[in-house]
């Protein structure tokens, strides 16, 4: 057996004993079963983020015109700083859960998130490109889950 296993598997078991004589074991499951969930959904968001923004940041913008076109209609500038948000919002989906350091910045990633969803949307919208709405509704979706989530029922 791993060192310090015994001991996990002593504190879960007594966990699930004073979970069960005061809440009942059902609310505790849904509860642990919710914040895996929203830790996926993090994770999920964070992963995607940090792709794009680092693709955004990094790359000039006449490469990203390419494959993106809405970067057309703004400037070196704005794209960079696109991706700059995309690549801290990813990082604070993340590194404030994981370390219980400033947990609050992760439900305020996820409203800056949706923001910037909304704002991709109406620029997608504006520009014809109706597919990526749906994307940016999608990832918008998420979001606002996680945000819900972190602000209300299932906090770090």
């Amino acid at each position: 057996m791993l060192p310090g296993v015994s001991g996990i598997r002593r504190a879960t078991s007594i966990l699930f004993k004073v979970k069960r004589r005061s809440e009942g074991y059902l609310p505790f499951l849904k509860e642990v079963v919710m914040n895996v969930v929203v830790w996926v959904l993090q994770l999920l968001l964070a992963l995607a983020f940090l792709l794009a923004g680092v693709t955004k940041a990094s790359q000039p913008r006449q490469k990203l015109a390419a494959s993106m076109g809405w970067v057309e209609d703004f400037s070196d500038t704005g794209v960079r700083t696109i991706g700059a948000l995309e690549i801290l919002a990813g990082v604070a989906l993340l590194l404030p859960a994981v370390t219980g350091v400033a947990t609050v910045l992760v439900p305020l990633a996820a409203v800056g998130l949706a923001l910037l969803m909304v704002g991709a949307a109406a620029t997608h919208r504006r520009r014809g490109e109706l597919p990526m709405v749906g994307i940016n509704a999608v990832l918008l979706l998420l979001a606002v889950v996680v945000a819900w989530a972190r602000f209300g029922p299932y906090p770090l």
